[in-house]
């Protein structure tokens, strides 16, 4: 059951079409970052903007506002998990002690993942509760990737250091 059940079909295609036009941003964000040439402007932003607004302020569709929250807020967390996984997460490899420290912290602190976080946040930080979340998850969500990855590198170098004795 994914929270739709309770929408006739016109209110289900509204909702699709409304989460392509948040995809779209979000595409384009990671492409601006990436130095594609593409421009996230102020009516692209307003216009994503606008979209989550207006999904949360239509009262057909407060039967699903749970659903909704979950939605974006997993977005949020899956667009940032794949950011971290694909810029931060290489920079560590082959990175152990104060090395590794360092880079993460240099990492987590990057004004690109920064700007990131800051153009994702104009997509969803209207809306109070996902705003809540994400303000307190971004950290987490960050360091959390980090960890996985780290503990996953530490048990292959505990692993390559044993078999070498």
């Amino acid at each position: 059951m994914n929270g739709l059940e309770n929408l006739d079909e016109s209110l289900r295609r509204m909702f699709d079409d409304e989460m392509e036009v948040v995809d779209a941003s979000i595409e384009k964000v990671k492409m601006k970052l990436d130095h594609n040439g593409v421009e996230w402007n102020s009516e692209a932003k307003m216009n994503a903007y606008t979209t989550v607004y207006n999904l949360f302020e239509d009262r057909r569709l407060e039967c699903v506002s749970n659903y909704m929250l979950n939605s974006f807020y997993d977005k949020y967390e899956s667009t940032l998990n794949q950011r971290i996984s694909g810029k931060v997460i290489p920079s560590l490899e082959n990175k152990y002690g104060k090395r590794l420290l360092n880079e993460v912290v240099e990492q987590n602190l990057s004004k690109q993942l920064e700007e990131y976080k800051k153009n994702l946040r104009i997509i969803f930080d209207h809306v109070e509760d996902v705003a809540c979340i994400l303000c307190m998850s971004t950290r987490v969500i960050s360091f959390t990737v980090i960890a996985k990855e780290f503990v996953t590198w530490s048990g292959k170098n505990s692993t390559m250091k044993s078999t070498k004795h």
